[in-house]
């Protein structure tokens, strides 16, 4: 019965013109090489060669069988390719959740970076809250999440992977509170300044303040962090949310600052269900991760 093999070989047969010159490269012995052809002519009824004085040159039907032979190969090879990749993670839908956060730098840096390296990888993102996201992984709706600490997590979640974030301030440079030459923002800084906040945030935010001597002034607290950079970015409030310690702002007219106070210092950890198998490519997207990014 004759398999790719066959295909192959009889495409060398034909590219080196003897079947003596595809032996030696194909290190197969030439009578063995010999016996496939026969068996191809038997399969399908008709010379495929002809012999010349020092070579041999394919039939009518030896030129079709040539190309078809070509083309399956290519394909052959082109399935193995893919196959691999899969395999090695190279290939597929990376499915995660991430808590929103908008600007979000690192993960955005992460994600195309990654999209850069395998760009035959597809992604499936949600955006949720702390809670909704470890539900998800643990029904198999997205492999990894990614999460603001501290948070509850449940021991049958894997969490050894994880990034320092900061609390923050954005504030309008054109505002009356506070100045762009500011290098950090104490909280006490902030007495009578109408603050906008995620809900999530709300009893650091409060606690913090309470501790610097003042109660806090809410122009808004809102749901999602995008709402709460509405407010900044119309000059109407600061916004306090957590990210990464950095000062340039997507928007020009913005500043980012750290705040100075107690317990500033928080992480996002990357979650995962221990007693689930990850795919190849969520393990590979993982491994990217570790290598570009500094742990606490």
């Amino acid at each position: 019965m004759m398999n790719i093999t066959y295909y192959r070989n009889f495409v060398k047969i034909v590219d080196t013109g003897t079947i003596s010159g595809a032996s030696r490269e194909l290190y197969i012995a030439q009578p063995a090489l010999s016996k496939q052809l026969k068996m191809m002519e038997e399969e399908y009824g008709v010379q495929l060669l002809t012999r010349g004085a020092q070579h041999v040159y394919p039939t009518n039907a030896g030129k079709i069988l040539y190309d078809k032979a070509k083309r399956i190969c290519l394909l052959e090879d082109a399935a193995q390719k893919e196959i691999e990749s899969t395999k090695a993670g190279k290939r597929g839908t990376l499915r995660i959740g991430l808590t929103p956060a908008t600007p979000d730098p690192l993960m955005e840096t992460l994600l195309l970076n990654f999209y850069d390296d395998y760009p035959n990888v597809n992604f499936e993102i949600q955006e949720a809250n702390s809670e909704p996201i470890q539900d998800m992984v643990k029904k198999g709706t997205v492999e990894i999440g990614v999460i603001r600490m501290p948070a509850v997590v449940p021991p049958i979640f894997d969490t050894s992977l994880c990034f320092k974030e900061h609390f923050m301030i954005a504030f309008h440079k054109q505002g009356p509170w506070l100045s762009e030459k500011m290098e950090n923002v104490p909280f006490s800084e902030l007495d009578g300044i109408p603050i906008a906040t995620s809900r999530g945030l709300l009893k650091k935010v409060t606690d913090s303040c309470l501790e610097s001597g003042f109660t806090p002034h809410y122009l808004s607290v809102s749901s999602s962090r995008s709402k709460a950079f509405m407010w900044s970015t119309r000059g109407a409030a600061v916004t306090i949310f957590v990210g990464q310690l950095e000062k340039e702002s997507p928007n020009p007219e913005i500043c980012y600052r750290p705040l100075k106070g107690k317990n500033m210092d928080t992480q996002r950890s990357f979650i995962t269900l221990k007693e689930r198998k990850l795919s190849a490519v969520a393990n590979l997207f993982l491994d990217f991760c570790k290598n570009h990014i500094s742990t606490p």
